[in-house]
């Protein structure tokens, strides 16, 4: 068996330091006045975002802050940048069309696409605390029509999910020599996935600080 590419045998490098208790987790830290976070999601496939109420939440015992879409949008946080087209060397549809990169907030603002899109997050002293919260706010829902199939997503009757995104394709691309392959004989298949990339992966945790600087007099 080649010892590079798919079916190759891949040596597991962490285990003995997994096994001897040396893992480092974001559990087993613990700064001075840490605070936890934990997110409220929206628990529809597509849906308009018509009123979040922080209030019940912020009477729970532990509970600092709550922040939503919106609250992040008016203090500066701007968009999650996709990179498809840069991260791609500049490649494009093949109708010559840029890939469509709709905006991408880290919380939803207006609308949410997909079951589990968070739309605000609850800051407290404790883990349990912060879910309490989470459970308290309020948020006002109208459904939108959906589907859960990416297939079906393409079809003329399927609902838009962003404006300027023709038939939900986020792009159409083709590699290869047309030409070269005209004369052969060609078949067709089709094959569903999971997913269509190679990340490292994805944390389920994270800790963040920060460092207070003084103004400049």
């Amino acid at each position: 068996m080649s010892t590079f590419g798919v079916g190759a045998p891949v040596r597991r490098r962490e285990d003995h330091r997994l096994l001897t208790g040396q893992g480092r987790y974001a559990d087993d830290l613990n700064a001075p006045d840490q605070a936890y976070v934990a997110f409220v999601r929206s628990p529809h496939a597509h849906a308009d975002v018509i009123a979040i109420d922080a209030a019940p939440a912020l009477k729970v015992a532990g509970v600092l802050a709550v922040f939503t879409g919106r609250d992040l949008v008016d203090g500066g946080v701007g968009t999650i940048p996709t990179l498809i087209a840069e991260r791609g060397g500049g490649i494009r549809s093949r109708d010559g069309s840029p890939f469509a990169e709709p905006a991408w907030y880290p919380l939803a603002t207006d609308r949410v696409r997909h079951v589990g899109e968070p739309v605000a997050l609850v800051v407290a002293t404790t883990p349990e605390a912060a879910r309490d919260g989470a459970f308290a706010v309020a948020v006002d829902y109208a459904s939108r029509p959906f589907v859960v199939d990416a297939v079906a997503a393409l079809g003329a009757s399927a609902p838009s999910l962003h404006a300027g995104v023709a038939g939900n394709r986020g792009y159409d691309w083709e590699c290869g020599d047309a030409a070269a392959t005209a004369s052969t004989t060609t078949g067709r298949s089709r094959y569903r996935t999971t997913t269509a990339s190679a990340p490292s992966r994805a944390a389920a945790g994270a800790v963040a600080t920060t460092t207070a600087t003084a103004s400049p007099t």
